[in-house]
């Protein structure tokens, strides 16, 4: 159409100014119809992915920088080992089953309540340049049929994105097991899906923080999803929820202190642009001083392991697209320049 219409001006004897004037409109109308967002430092679709899966074995294995398997842009991949017998299919793949456009990352969900612990962690990892403040924004879809656990001994939760400070000599960024990244003095934000009172409250975002001198976790909070079409929270598969089997934006931003030990950071949470979660006074750097390599948001993770036994022999899917990291809001494709990154959703 644009195309078109600037043919047909170069065919009309209209004078410069006229022409230039109606170039200019069209050149908003361009600018706008694709709208460009300020601050993107990693992006990812996956559509230029050859088709890949990360073979999935009895232990964890992992491919970390370099890992030729993947592409360049990435640090590394995860697996944890299977707790099915027989397993029929690896944790991870990139491949247009499932995909929003193209190819997408798909987690295959393991289930087996006899091997307790947490399951079939999967998890792809980048690090890039010292951020003080970080936006991740991924869409997010589950099988239609997805199933919780519930009535069993404990709360299912998945952990699905996680912002850290991460150096070469730590443990990898998707460790958080006592004795590797969980002793070191760096900060940390994992976001997971939970249903509390075992499995049968609303579904809610989950906030895991720690704090640089903390080893064993700073604290965390829940936020049950407010059903964007009204009705109180989400009851899963209700239309407009996780698990309604469509695509669905989640967007996290953390902000790092400062200076070290004055509580002025920030955590804040969107889903499908709606706010959900605003934490302000966050002591990400307790103490010493703001450095890049002790400090700074580095690497984000998308994936994870689970808890969620549901079946004594099972797998179920959600699959993750449009990756994007930046230092400004990303909000969702289309309405990041519509829907203004502070303002709340508003209960009818």
């Amino acid at each position: 159409m644009i195309v078109r219409l600037i043919n047909n001006l170069n065919r009309l004897n209209k004078n410069w100014m006229t022409n230039s004037f109606i170039m200019g409109i069209i050149s908003l109308f361009v600018l706008s119809a694709n709208p460009l967002t300020a601050g993107v430092i990693f992006e990812d679709d996956f559509n230029a992915w050859s088709d890949y899966t990360f073979t999935q074995t009895v232990t964890s294995e992992s491919c970390s920088s370099p890992c030729s398997s993947i592409p360049a842009k990435w640090w590394g991949v995860r697996s944890q080992g299977t707790v099915l017998d027989p397993n029929t299919k690896n944790t991870i793949y990139i491949e247009s089953t499932n995909a929003r456009s193209g190819k997408c990352f798909t987690h295959w969900q393991e289930a087996n309540i006899n091997s307790g612990g947490w399951q079939s962690g999967g998890t792809l990892s980048t690090v890039f340049n010292y951020q003080s403040e970080v936006y991740a924004r991924a869409y997010y879809k589950f099988q239609p049929d997805w199933r919780w656990w519930q009535n069993g001994g404990n709360s299912p939760m998945l952990k699905m994105l996680r912002i850290v400070n991460y150096e070469s000599d730590d443990a990898a960024p998707w460790s958080d097991a006592t004795g590797s990244f969980e002793t070191l003095t760096r900060p940390r934000i994992i976001l997971q899906l939970v249903r509390w009172n075992k499995g049968l409250s609303p579904v809610g975002f989950n906030f895991s923080i720690k704090y640089s001198d903390d080893t064993n976790g700073s604290g965390d909070w829940t936020e049950n999803i407010q059903n964007p079409k009204g009705g109180g929270d989400c009851i899963w598969s209700e239309p407009g929820c996780p698990g309604d089997g469509n695509w669905h934006s989640w967007e996290l931003y953390v902000k790092l202190n400062n200076p070290a030990g004055v509580a002025n950071g920030e955590l804040k949470f969107w889903y499908d642009g709606i706010l959900v979660s605003t934490k302000k006074n966050l002591n990400w750097i307790t103490s010493g001083s703001i450095t890049d390599t002790t400090s700074m948001w580095n690497s984000v993770s998308i994936g994870g392991n689970d808890f969620n036994p549901y079946s004594d022999n099972a797998e179920q899917w959600y699959a993750i697209d449009d990756l994007v990291i930046s230092t400004t809001y990303i909000g969702p494709d289309g309405f990041s320049d519509k829907i203004p990154p502070d303002k709340p959703f508003l209960k009818p």
